[in-house]
């Protein structure tokens, strides 16, 4: 699998754990707002309506950590897929490097290459141009063998509006993914009956998912079709 995807794959697990939890708190929320509804009680019925609203402010919390956690997932992958290589395949350094003499890579000089360029892999785009450096222009493929990536941008615009609450970010979320409603409200939107993943979230995870295993495979593929 390689190490790069490994830790990538304990990454998705702890997102889909918050999501999860995160399912349990609604349901929670749900429960206690139906007692306090039916309660004849007037502390009861307040109790009740105060734990619904708790339970309310950790499924937000939750579905929004479940999705910066998975967009961690995906940076880290991406700098560790990058180390991985240049240290198995020291050719691509001398080649992009024009390096006539065999070198021999070290964390020390990946670590390098990467500060040097501001930490890029937080940047999709910057990541992309970095690793098809190194890595080949035809890493992402083309027409039949071309990776999606498309869910991964997706959820590069809802982290920001997450992380970032307001401005330009949930502008830009909101105008590229044509909604009015706030990343946790995307996030938990389902799709039409019968269509799954059944939400917005899960059809994001299974696509980031998707992506990371086939960029992974894609790196050391030889020839690449």
């Amino acid at each position: 699998m390689g190490l790069s995807l490994d830790t990538f794959t304990e990454g998705a697990e702890v997102s889909q754990a918050f999501w999860r939890a995160a399912q349990e708190a609604r349901a929670r929320a749900l429960q206690s707002a139906r007692a306090g509804r039916t309660s004849i009680d007037a502390t009861d019925r307040a109790k009740a309506l105060a734990l619904a609203a708790a339970d309310t402010q950790l499924h937000r919390a939750l579905v929004e950590a479940a999705a910066v956690r998975l967009m961690t997932a995906w940076e880290v992958f991406l700098g560790d897929l990058f180390a991985e290589f240049l240290l198995r395949r020291s050719a691509a350094f001398k080649r992009v490097w024009r390096l006539k003499r065999p070198v021999a890579i070290a964390d020390e000089t990946v670590e390098l290459i990467v500060a040097q360029q501001r930490y890029p892999f937080q940047d999709f785009g910057k990541a992309s141009d970095l690793l098809k450096r190194y890595l080949g222009d035809d890493l992402f493929g083309t027409g039949a063998h071309k990776i999606d990536v498309s869910p991964v941008q997706e959820l590069v615009l809802v982290r920001n509006a997450v992380v970032h609450r307001a401005g330009r970010p949930t502008k830009q979320f909101r105008d590229k993914l044509g909604t009015r409603r706030t990343a946790h409200g995307y996030l938990t939107s389902r799709r039409p009956k019968g269509v799954l993943p059944p939400t917005q979230f899960e059809r994001l995870l299974v696509g980031v998912i998707t992506a990371a295993h086939a960029l992974n495979t894609r790196a050391f593929q030889r020839p690449r079709p």
